[in-house]
């Protein structure tokens, strides 16, 4: 079977990469796992999630675990895998390869030439996702502190905190932003695959940037990107909040915490974040497994 080539959508959660993956996916020659519940295009968390929460691929009783759970989690049933796949597909051994292949199907039933892959969960993981799909392109967004935070704040219906508990967010923000925005501009002087822009950049002239994307993308233009067929994925779609805005308090900590964790190096941020992530644990969303009604993964 012909290979499809992959597009990994990356950047921070609320940097735009929901409404960007959208666009792209609206294209004739790029394929995706979409849904209206997961506002367009859906997160996979494949080699966040999946590829680290089961074992070894290639034991037996962690493949069937695997299996069984992405079957029946959103995306798997959104890509309408079958229980026969792995049997029809033998020479798959490791969970980078079952993706691929997943996904190549998925292309196939679109008509597609490209697949595109978007969470932001696997960010940090570019590195590993260059050495496993070496034909890969990556379209990477990046947003400010100010435009980031005040979204971070009162996104997925949450309320504005207010005090320490404010402060704290804020400051945990900017460490979070200031690394994904040096992993990512290191990342874009590695190779010619990498496509790096600002969000507030794709705002304000969104048809012109879509342009260089496809062109980047080796893709012809058509307006069926700019088509909005899904709502927006915005923090502000419902309400916003009397406290969602900015404080001249919430800036300035926002400037001493970016100067800080910029002079910081950053394999010092990425150690402590990976240490951070091994505390907590795979931390599944509760979006996984909403079509068959459960919130973690079958023992």
């Amino acid at each position: 079977m012909d290979k499809k080539r992959p597009i990994f959508v990356l950047g921070l959660q609320r940097s735009g990469t929901t409404w960007l993956a959208n666009m792209l996916s609206s294209h004739p020659c790029i394929a995706a796992v979409e849904a209206d519940d997961h506002q367009g295009v859906h997160e996979s968390i494949f080699f966040s999630h999946f590829a680290k929460g089961f074992g070894d691929f290639n034991h037996p009783k962690s493949k069937a675990r695997f299996f069984e759970n992405f079957l029946e989690s959103d995306y798997g049933i959104l890509s309408e895998v079958q229980s026969d796949f792995l049997e029809k597909n033998e020479s798959i051994d490791s969970y980078h390869a079952f993706f691929r292949a997943v996904m190549d199907d998925v292309a196939r039933k679109k008509g597609s030439s490209n697949w595109l892959e978007k969470s932001p969960h696997h960010t940090l993981l570019a590195d590993e996702l260059r050495l496993a799909y070496p034909d890969a392109c990556f379209i990477c967004v990046l947003r400010s502190d100010e435009e980031l935070i005040p979204s971070r704040l009162s996104g997925f219906g949450r309320t504005p905190p207010s005090g320490f508990k404010r402060m704290s967010k804020i400051i945990r923000a900017c460490a979070v932003n200031a690394m994904n925005h040096r992993y990512i501009k290191k990342l874009g002087g590695k190779d010619a695959q990498t496509i790096v822009l600002q969000y507030s950049d794709l705002k304000k002239q969104t048809e012109q940037n879509m342009k260089s994307i496809l062109a980047f993308l080796e893709l012809d233009w058509t307006d069926e990107v700019l088509a909005m067929r899904y709502k927006p994925n915005s923090s502000f779609a419902k309400v916003r909040h009397e406290n969602s805005s900015l404080t001249v308090v919430d800036q300035i900590v926002i400037k001493l915490a970016r100067f800080l964790f910029n002079i910081v190096p950053l394999n010092l941020l990425l150690k402590i974040e990976d240490k951070i992530n091994q505390d907590r644990g795979i931390d599944w969303p509760d979006w996984c497994w909403k079509r068959v009604g459960r919130l973690a993964p079958k023992d």
